[in-house]
């Protein structure tokens, strides 16, 4: 769902719009009073600094070879790029805000029977929860003779440490599939994991290296790790990488803290 996303972001932008406003602000109590008169002439700008005292305005003539009429002329400058920008930026932070308030991400799973609708009921990029159910699965084929360690959920994987992720997903409430078929190129790949992202419908990998500190096992993870960006499938984006050696063995805490950051838990 790409209006998560857009909140988020306006709301970033409403953080950045507002610092640069508390800067202005804070800048203009410290700017000299009036405002620069810039005339130009055959022979250069001439400056002025023009005020307004009580009975009359004045027009002060700044020497731009001065140091101290210089920096004045550079403040009086800044000033109109405040008098100019403040209002812009306190409009796009009110309208944000308001746009913010209005905006209600929409997501078919919300509604009571939304987990039985097709395709058509979706915006476009997200994925069908329910077309992704249907799609065959077209497992790993080898060595099924390894999977034996029995997850909450029922199935059967290759290692303790997928049965501690598989059991970390299902407590979640997250679906998953396990090992099933990926094609990248002429290569096909079996994922360890594929889920939909909860937030934001769309399709998360996740692929446990097991044994990272094996060098045969690390040059052939890397080289699956090269397949899957061939299809657009990265680290930080749609796929998960977790990892663990002989002597530091996989936690439920690096699991979580992979997932969080893709902002799924």
């Amino acid at each position: 769902m790409r209006l998560n996303k857009i909140i988020t972001d306006i709301k970033a932008e409403i953080d950045s719009e507002k610092r640069v406003m508390s800067f202005m602000e804070s800048r203009s109590l410290v700017i000299p009073n009036g405002s620069l008169q810039v005339l130009s002439t055959n022979d250069g700008d001439y400056y002025r600094q023009r005020v307004k005292d009580e009975e009359k305005a004045l027009a002060i003539y700044l020497d731009s070879y001065d140091d101290y009429h210089r920096e004045v002329i550079k403040e009086l400058m800044e000033k109109k790029t405040i008098v100019h920008g403040l209002p812009i930026l306190r409009n796009n932070i009110k309208a944000m805000e308001k746009c913010v308030s209005k905006l209600k991400p929409y997501d078919p799973l919300d509604f009571k029977y939304g987990e039985l609708l097709g395709k058509d009921y979706y915006l476009d990029d997200d994925v069908c929860v329910r077309e992704w159910e249907k799609k065959p699965d077209r497992q790993n084929p080898y060595h099924r003779e390894r999977l034996i360690h029995e997850t909450k959920c029922g199935i059967k994987v290759r290692s303790k440490s997928e049965m501690l992720i598989a059991d970390i997903l299902y407590d979640l409430g997250i679906r998953f599939k396990y090992e099933t078929i990926l094609v990248s190129g002429r290569k096909l790949m079996y994922p360890d994991f594929e889920f939909i992202h909860p937030k934001e419908r769309r399709i998360i990998w996740l692929e446990h290296q097991g044994l990272i500190d094996d060098p045969k096992y690390a040059v052939d993870a890397f080289e699956k790790q090269d397949n899957y960006g061939r299809i657009g499938i990265f680290p930080g984006k749609n796929l998960i990488l977790t990892h663990e050696t002989n002597d530091h063995p996989l936690t439920r805490g690096a699991v979580m803290e992979k997932l969080a950051q893709l902002d799924i838990v």
